[in-house]
């Protein structure tokens, strides 16, 4: 019996002293900051004493570091049995956990209360202090924000996007067909790696890493719209890393490249945007001359190719705490970004400023829920500034940070035309070598919001920003050069469209004589369509048509392609296509070259074809109809009479001689760019110009009346709908 009860006090005595020397390993594992190796151990010595405030102390606190939201929010019950008893083994910093704690939870008052407990019980001295009197501040954001929420519609992408482990950083293309993220495996050895998903029908598929072969973590940073150019973080150890540059290529994605010593200083560089004409890239560092923690850089490209300088963007957008995963709209002046300062609810939250006159505005908090008292970040916006994705790790999601999308509450958007589109050439239709370049009329700078077709799919992508009138040159290998005369509403919603340009030479007797251009465009009646906007006009879906007419619509053509790469234009009508798709072919023979125009890009002269007609005057087709709208158009900024304009109006003039009891209302039109009185002067001039046509045509000035409306809409419903560089003329019975 004594050798049994011996043996019973060793094995007794053996398991206390393994206890101890565990719970010395997990002591030294919590001041270490291994929360995750100390916190198993506290909870199997919890189970034997539940009430022992320094291990309820410890267990708290190891809750609250762990990256994983639904584990934070474990830590309230703990240290609410700790602060019962504060010693030298349960310091008063519990006061300060204890309010993290109650915050999470959104018990603000009562979080509030445990930091001034801890601001008046602790040491002046406290290292704690000033983050305590942060959070504070913090509290009393989240009282008053969180009180009033927007209206946003948040859904979590779900499990094939999501994992139980981390899925954070989003990446979108302007068109939302591809998605690429950064994903952390449940391992906490697990190395970071970049995964790519495509868009289906509506639904995201194809989920798959991307192998960039460097045997270190990797990360998602930033994507060009068109989805060709992707920035990645490749951490180099010592809480230091680098961005890289991958471009796509028929075989996935290039070898990665290290961008320049301006913007890898050797510090931590962790996340970066391009601007969309990718020329101006913004970036995170914590390099020494920032205004603390990770600041916001901008870059700007040089004539050479090379970096410049880069500037800190300065007290307006960067603060003491930090500043990251800055990302710039495709509109070039939205500026949206993750933040532990300003008016942060909790953890970090996401932020916009705009620049307007090269001056950020102050940073606005998007507000609940779309920013949470936990972290929330890394947010990327869709070109029509309508949606976006984000990630967080509020404890409802499927595990430590999941990546969600929610709709914007700013119910406008961003005023875009955003054009997809294919290039395909030959017999059967296959992607050509091509360029695109736009001009500003006005500045006769080249437009570099232009994302080149792809050689391998034949996809572009082109974003416009409104107002604006554009040359487009688009040259293809082995066909002519063609220039399209592109006008942008001065809209003030997102648009976008389709558009696929065939080219094939056209043979007779095995001989090539010309050239085929087809170009099919869709509006698709799902997407954003102005109609849902009460009184715009609808300038966009005309110019569509103006654009199929100049045959290379690259101008339209930028957007469409992308979103709908899966959906075959040319495919049989099944109901899948869009109703209002229209179809141009024009053929252009041998002898066209003749034709060929010297037009200046930048310092090159390209030889051009001249400007196709671009304006679509099918609406004064058929038998002329009384008390009917016909049109004639006009250049931009122009009240003269072009020779197509003239041919048009012909008939109708005929039409007056043959009828004598028949008179014309005629109505000029301007668009709503520039001055009212400018508008309203041009508009006078166009409908006098078209008085003037008619009375020069034997039309006596008592049959005609004329009238400017400048920018109004026009009294006819149908005639609304068409661009406003024209003036409508109706024949009325006397």
């Amino acid at each position: 019996m004594k050798k049994i009860l011996f043996s019973l006090i060793c094995v007794i005595g053996i398991n206390i002293f393994t206890q101890a020397q565990d719970l010395k390993k997990a002591d030294e594992a919590f001041e270490q900051g291994s929360f995750e190796v100390a916190l198993p151990v506290y909870l199997a010595a919890h189970k034997k004493t539940p009430q022992d405030p320094s291990l309820n102390y410890k267990i708290g606190v190891c809750y609250l570091k762990n990256k994983d939201g639904k584990e934070q929010m474990k830590a309230l019950s703990f240290l609410e049995v700790a602060k019962t008893k504060i010693n030298d083994k349960v310091p008063l910093r519990v006061h300060y956990y204890l309010g993290r704690a109650l915050h999470l939870h959104q018990r603000f008052d009562d979080a509030i209360k445990a930091y001034n407990d801890f601001a008046q019980k602790a040491p002046a001295t406290d290292k704690f202090q000033a983050e305590n009197k942060r959070a504070i501040e913090i509290a009393q954001n989240a009282k008053a924000i969180m009180a009033k929420p927007v209206k946003a519609t948040i859904a979590n992408l779900g499990k094939v996007i999501n994992s139980d482990g981390s899925e954070f950083a989003p990446l979108i293309s302007a068109d939302e067909t591809i998605l690429a993220f950064t994903r952390s495996a449940q391992q906490a050895t697990a190395q970071e790696q970049v995964m790519l998903a495509q868009k289906k029908d509506y639904a995201w598929v194809s989920i798959s890493p991307i192998d960039f072969k460097l045997n270190k973590n990797v990360g998602t940073v930033g994507l060009s719209a068109d989805g060709q150019k992707m920035l990645i973080y490749v951490g180099e150890g010592n809480n230091t890393g680098n961005i890289y540059s991958s471009k796509k290529i028929a075989t996935g994605w290039s070898a990665p490249e290290k961008l320049s010593s301006e913007i890898n200083s050797g510090y931590l560089e962790s996340s970066a945007s391009l601007s969309p004409d990718e020329n101006v890239m913004y970036f995170t560092s914590d390099r020494p001359g920032g205004l603390g923690g990770k600041d916001i850089y901008k870059t700007e490209k040089q004539p050479d190719g090379s970096w410049g300088k880069p500037q800190n963007l300065g007290a307006d957008i960067n603060t003491p705490y930090d500043e990251d995963a800055p990302f710039i709209h495709p509109d070039g002046k939205t500026l949206f970004f993750t933040s532990n300062g300003h008016n942060s609810i909790g953890g970090t939250d996401i932020f916009k400023s705009t620049l307007n006159a090269g001056k950020w505005s102050k940073p606005e908090n998007l507000g609940y829920p779309i920013n949470s008292v936990f972290n929330d970040g890394y947010l990327v916006v869709t070109a029509n500034g309508k949606k976006a994705y984000f990630s967080s790790d509020r404890p409802e999601g499927l595990g430590k940070q999941d990546i969600y999308s929610v709709i914007l509450p700013d119910e406008k958007g961003i005023a875009l035309t955003m054009v997809r589109g294919r290039i395909l050439a030959g017999n059967p239709p296959k992607p050509v070598e091509a360029r695109i370049r736009v001009v500003d009329k006005e500045t006769q700078q080249v437009l570099k919001y232009v994302y080149n077709p792809n050689p391998h799919t034949g996809d572009y992508l082109m974003i416009f920003p409104p107002g604006k009138n554009y040359d487009m040159i688009v040259t293809a290998e082995g066909y002519l050069p063609y220039l399209i005369a592109i006008n942008i509403p001065n809209q003030v919603y997102f648009q976008e469209m389709y558009q696929e340009i065939k080219l094939e030479k056209k043979l007779e007797n095995g001989k090539e004589v010309g050239e085929k251009i087809t170009v099919e465009n869709n509006f698709d009646p799902e997407k954003e369509s102005p109609n849902n906007y009460q009184g715009r006009d609808l300038d966009l879906y005309d110019m569509m048509e103006d654009i199929i007419q100049s045959e290379d619509s690259v101008a339209l053509n930028y957007l469409l392609e992308v979103l709908y790469k899966n959906r075959k234009i040319d495919a049989k009508d099944d109901g899948t296509k869009p109703k209002d798709n229209k179809v141009q072919v024009t053929y252009m023979y041998a002898d066209s070259k003749g034709q060929l125009k010297p037009y200046k890009v930048e310092e090159k002269t390209i030889m051009v074809m001249p400007p196709i007609e671009t304006d679509d005057y099918s609406v004064n087709a058929g038998e002329i109809t009384l008390n009917k709208s016909y049109t004639a158009y006009f250049e931009s900024n122009s009240a003269q009479i072009n020779e197509r304009a003239k041919k048009e109006m012909l008939r109708f003039v005929e039409y007056m001689k043959i009828n004598s009891n028949v008179n014309a209302e005629i109505l000029g039109y301007a668009s709503s760019e520039g001055k009212s009185e400018n508008n309203q002067k041009l508009s006078e001039n166009r409908a006098k110009a078209v008085y003037d046509y008619f009375v020069s045509q034997g039309i006596s000035k008592d049959r005609l009346t004329y009238k400017g409306l400048g920018a109004n809409p026009s009294p006819d419903p149908e005639a609304a709908k068409r661009q406003m560089r024209r003036a409508d003329f109706r024949l009325l019975q006397k």
